[in-house]
């Protein structure tokens, strides 16, 4: 069975009472982060530029969802964008491996498409751990190796998780899930280039507008291919460089996975709960320093003119960020 057909059977079925309380817990606790975010950026000039592209470009519409903080109605797609650049903005993402932050392309989905389909409270927290649990499982090993190759990995694994909320919150069936799984790798995308020379990047904005295509796509019958991510032109040969697992960096060391082994224990070891909350509003690899560096301070009652010199001993990736490419 190929991978996203796995991934789709785990989705289709899984009910709010599978869950362990301590997925419920963090379901909650990224939901609640992801909208302090957005209410901290609700006036910052990323937000409202977003907010003045969609009211001028996807406007109302059949099926229309609400712009956090602000009441907007627009598009499905265009209520995401606005909530997913507003969440980026604030700067108070979750993380997970450092590198990625699936709550700002899984939440804006999963609100949108719970808004549309009046779904439940469980309803939604279960679409959202299935989301992330996808997504994570997809992106782990992964995540320096397709950095490396100039690739953001934020944007380009999180619109399978965006797709998956979507999907299951929309009451798609197994075999519509796994083409909106497959139609996600045609429209995967986010590029580091921009952000280096002087641009910003359209990351995970781009990525939710597009989840919801792909779930559009399916739930209108169109087709995904069978091996789209582990086929010899699929999503990992493009993006990761092969589809035999062979990593180019690695946080772990290994530089060879098992691509088989992405599904294993799906539904009994979840990834999802190495998700970290992002309290501080720099890179995901500073969390701990500034964790030690707090506990210092209060321990021996450091203030700031009493330090001299820090050192921060560091992987070489963290170094190069956001990429060696």
């Amino acid at each position: 069975m190929s991978l996203s057909r796995e991934f789709a059977g785990f989705v289709a079925n899984l009910r709010y009472e599978d869950l362990p309380p301590e997925v419920v817990d963090r379901a909650k606790g990224v939901t609640l982060q992801a909208l302090s975010s957005a209410l901290i950026a609700r006036h910052m000039p990323a937000s409202r530029q977003a907010l003045a592209l969609m009211q001028e470009e996807e406007a109302g519409g059949g099926g229309a969802a609400t712009v956090l903080c602000h009441g907007a109605r627009l598009t499905k797609a265009g209520a995401a964008f606005v909530n997913a650049e507003m969440i980026f903005a604030g700067g108070k993402w979750d993380t997970f491996r450092m590198l990625t932050h699936p709550g700002i392309a899984i939440l804006p989905a999963a609100l949108a498409a719970a808004e549309i389909t009046a779904a439940s409270g469980r309803e939604f927290l279960t679409a959202v751990a299935a989301g992330y649990e996808v997504m994570e499982r997809m992106a782990a090993e992964f995540i320096p190796t397709v950095m490396s190759r100039g690739f953001h990995a934020g944007p380009v694994f999180g619109i399978f998780g965006a797709a998956v909320a979507a999907a299951k919150l929309q009451r798609l069936d197994s075999g519509q899930i796994h083409s909106a799984i497959a139609q996600c790798v045609n429209l995967a995308s986010g590029n580091l280039e921009g952000a280096r020379s002087g641009g910003r990047s359209l990351r995970e904005g781009g990525a939710v507008r597009n989840a919801l295509l792909a779930v559009a796509l399916a739930k209108h019958g169109i087709p995904g291919g069978e091996t789209a991510l582990e086929g010899e032109a699929g999503f990992y040969h493009a993006y990761a460089g092969n589809n035999r697992g062979e990593l180019r960096y690695s946080f772990t060391g290994l530089n060879r996975v098992d691509l088989s082994k992405i599904t294993e224990d799906l539904g009994r070891n979840w990834i999802f709960l190495e998700t970290l909350y992002r309290i501080y509003s720099t890179a995901g690899y500073n969390i701990a320093h500034v964790d030690v560096t707090a506990k210092l301070c209060e321990e021996h009652n450091l203030a700031y003119d009493n330090v001299e010199r820090i050192e921060a001993v560091v992987n070489w990736l963290e170094t190069e960020y956001p990429s060696p490419a």
